[in-house]
């Protein structure tokens, strides 16, 4: 009687955990991305990109910028929409590309996603621009 009672306690157990590896984990590329950088006219522009989860390839957006210039007051813009991440192959690399869209579709940016927590720019075209190396956005903790 008693090792049928421990089988039953160990398939209990077992069919547990089985039930506990099965239950969906968020991608760790959701969250908050922030950075800063200065524009042509020397104000500084925070960028605050929000990736909100949906599925493990697609979810929503909010895009935030804050031009912060020496001239007038601060202006702010807000995009929203909707992002996709896809395994691509650019210049004969294999990449995690982002892909965000807004609400109108007017707007598609890429960014490239780099060890991570790291979103680097993209232009129209899919390449690695001049401002890569100041626009960069990282993850916040």
């Amino acid at each position: 009687m008693g090792k049928l009672l421990l089988l039953f306690i160990m398939l209990l157990c077992g069919g547990g955990l089985a039930a506990q590896e099965a239950a969906p984990v968020k991608p760790d590329y959701s969250g908050t991305y922030s950075g800063s950088a200065w524009s042509t006219d020397s104000a500084l522009v925070l960028t605050e990109l929000e990736l909100i989860y949906g599925t493990d390839s697609t979810g929503t957006f909010s895009l935030r910028d804050k031009y912060t210039g020496k001239k007038g007051p601060d202006i702010a813009s807000r995009i929203k929409g909707e992002y996709t991440i896809a395994a691509e192959t650019l210049d004969g690399h294999k990449v995690t590309l982002v892909t965000l869209s807004d609400e109108q579709q007017n707007k598609i940016m890429y960014y490239l996603l780099k060890a991570g927590d790291i979103l680097e720019p993209l232009d129209d075209d899919k390449h690695t621009t001049e401002a890569a190396a100041t626009h960069t956005l990282k993850k916040k903790l």
